[in-house]
């Protein structure tokens, strides 16, 4: 998708909304509302770090901020003269921006703030709870979303046949569950959805299972919960197979 045109037909659409409610400026923090609106970094490294963030306004330019590490990626998805470079304090410092590009309330993805952050922010801008404008925007796919997310499916079906014939006794849950993380490496999946569960007999009535050193008897039950992502789409889905004989 190139940046000049999908990404900025998605920001019109989400500023008429805003527009439509009254939202005059929007601070967009969500990893993959950021990545929904620009192309930009959809993964944050850590809980307790950001890629970066975009201001959105109804009257004006939009922009891309970040620090000096993504500075030449953002400069790819965006243009540069709207690209704003900060360093740390990272929340200070955008604050401290924002006020100087806008004057009026600002409308914050409450959900991807934590208290701190907050009222860090507050201390610069007027900080008014945003409803959840943009997931509005993607409850409605696209053909390319579409078209990723069914190669994203297809991937996960072909790995799920690959991995068929390995259940066999004496594979360990933590065993099977590297050898699936491979298989979609080795098929084209830029990385997991999310850590595998594989459980076998007894634990695969877990919910949520941790792969462990348990071994696979014969005549035994196998929960597998896997995805992968294939162009930013996840697939995920959840299959219970018998190892044996089928009861």
């Amino acid at each position: 998708m190139h940046p000049s045109t999908s990404y900025a037909v998605r920001r019109e659409r989400l500023k008429a909304l805003m527009d439509s409610q009254g939202i005059t400026a929007l601070l967009v923090l969500h990893p993959a509302n950021r990545f929904y609106l620009s192309g930009f970094e959809l993964h944050d490294s850590q809980c307790n770090e950001s890629s970066g963030a975009l201001f959105i306004c109804t009257h004006g330019p939009d922009w891309l901020l970040t620090d000096a590490r993504y500075q030449d990626e953002a400069t790819a998805w965006w243009p540069a003269e709207q690209v704003h470079i900060y360093t740390n304090p990272r929340i200070t410092c955008i604050g401290e921006f924002i006020r100087n590009v806008h004057t009026g309330p600002v409308w914050v993805e409450t959900q991807a703030m934590c208290a701190d952050m907050y009222m860090q922010l507050s201390q610069a801008l007027d900080l008014q709870p945003s409803p959840r404008l943009i997931e509005q925007l993607r409850v409605i796919k696209d053909d390319g979303e579409i078209a990723a997310l069914r190669q994203s499916c297809a991937l996960n079906h072909q790995v799920y046949d690959l991995l068929r014939p390995l259940l066999q006794p004496g594979i360990t849950e933590q065993e099977l569950a590297w050898e699936l993380e491979k298989a979609f490496r080795e098929q084209g999946a830029e990385a997991l959805s999310f850590a595998p569960i594989v459980a076998f007999g007894p634990r695969a009535a877990l919910p949520h299972a941790t792969p462990g050193p348990q071994v696979l008897a014969p005549e035994t039950p196998v929960l597998i919960d896997m995805g992968g992502r294939v162009q930013n789409y996840c697939s995920d889905q959840t299959r219970t197979w018998w190892a044996g004989t089928a009861p």
